[in-house]
């Protein structure tokens, strides 16, 4: 057993042997068959003319390039070439609202979330416009719809607003007018409150306003004289108490006369703190005679403080003849403080 093993593990190493030199053989006749081709490849480079090296490749043209055609008319299923502008034409895009074409630019214009010169605004997340890129405040020259949701009209409408008319102004019948309806204005007639009396002044002045009153009846039986000599008539006198501080008298009087001769009358004069006021009331007795005729007057003094009298007095004058004459009637006298 032992030697059938070792000639049969000789014959085979001989096997093994004889099949290693008959590769090598092998592999040198197919490196001699490459050496022989690559030096053929060299001597034919070699050979070729000058025009083969400068000459531009031939491209090829095929009739389809992954089974698809080539067309300059946009066609359905077709390969499409730039047109002579070096563009595709604006006819193979799909342009349009709803397009989903995402173009860098519009109209040369980039687009932007954030108000930049010369860019496209897009609208902000409540779908509007950013305030920050609209010219607001005074002589913007926006032209609005509505402000704060409200239309302007120039006339008064309800939950509108209201321009000013051609003058300027609010339309007065767009105004509460009229009492109690508590509009308070600087001005009534152009002119300032301070030139009114006021309600709580009118209840003081009504405290400090003092009015007297007095009667008189004179009469003479005897002719007067043609120059004054005045009767008495009716005296108003006001303390210094009474008048405190500079004040207005307001002087009304009454009167009737009667005088027995027509073509006489009689002359009231006014008298201030016992001088001759200026004031003075002249009645004629007309016809028929004895009858009594109506005279009146009133006048206006400022006084300082202190004690004033105002009094009323009257004598006859004649244009006919020396006659009796009576008169009679009423001095009323306010004393308002300034």
């Amino acid at each position: 057993m032992i030697v059938i093993n070792v000639l049969n593990n000789s014959n085979r190493f001989r096997a093994v042997f004889l099949w290693k030199r008959r590769g090598v053989k092998k592999m040198k006749t197919k490196l001699y068959q490459a050496l022989v081709l690559g030096l053929l490849a060299i001597v034919g480079i070699l050979m070729r003319p000058q025009s083969a090296f400068t000459a531009p490749p031939q491209a090829g043209n095929a009739d389809t390039v992954d089974f698809f055609h080539a067309s300059l008319t946009p066609t359905a299923n077709t390969i499409l070439p730039l047109d002579a502008n070096i563009k595709f034409p604006n006819s193979v895009l799909h342009t349009g609202s709803g397009n989903g074409l995402d173009a860098d630019f519009l109209d040369g214009f980039n687009s932007s979330v954030t108000p930049i010169a010369n860019s496209i605004l897009v609208l902000d997340a409540n779908g509007k416009i950013p305030n920050s890129a609209l010219y607001t405040g005074s002589g913007n020259g926006l032209n609005a719809d509505k402000l704060d949701g409200f239309d302007a009209l120039s006339t008064p409408a309800a939950n509108s607003l209201l321009t000013l008319d051609a003058n300027g102004k609010f339309p007065n019948t767009a105004l509460y007018t009229g009492s109690g309806n508590g509009l308070d204005a600087d001005l009534l007639d152009g002119l300032d409150s301070s030139a009114f009396v006021q309600q709580s002044q009118v209840s003081s002045l009504q405290h400090k306003l003092i009015t007297k009153h007095a009667n008189f009846g004179s009469s003479t039986t005897a002719a007067l004289s043609s120059s004054p000599d005045d009767l008495s008539g009716a005296t108003v006198t006001f303390s210094s108490q009474e008048v405190t501080g500079q004040t207005t008298l307001v002087v009304i009087w009454t009167g009737s006369f009667n005088n027995n001769t027509v073509g006489n009358g009689v002359q009231t004069r006014l008298y201030l703190d016992g001088n001759y006021a200026g004031y003075a009331t002249h009645i004629v007795q007309p016809s028929p005679s004895e009858a009594w005729n109506q005279h009146a007057g009133n006048a206006v003094f400022s006084v300082p403080a202190g004690t004033h009298t105002v009094s009323l007095k009257w004598n006859q004058f004649f244009s006919g003849g020396l006659a009796a004459a009576s008169d009679n009637g009423s001095l009323t006298v306010m004393a308002i403080p300034e």
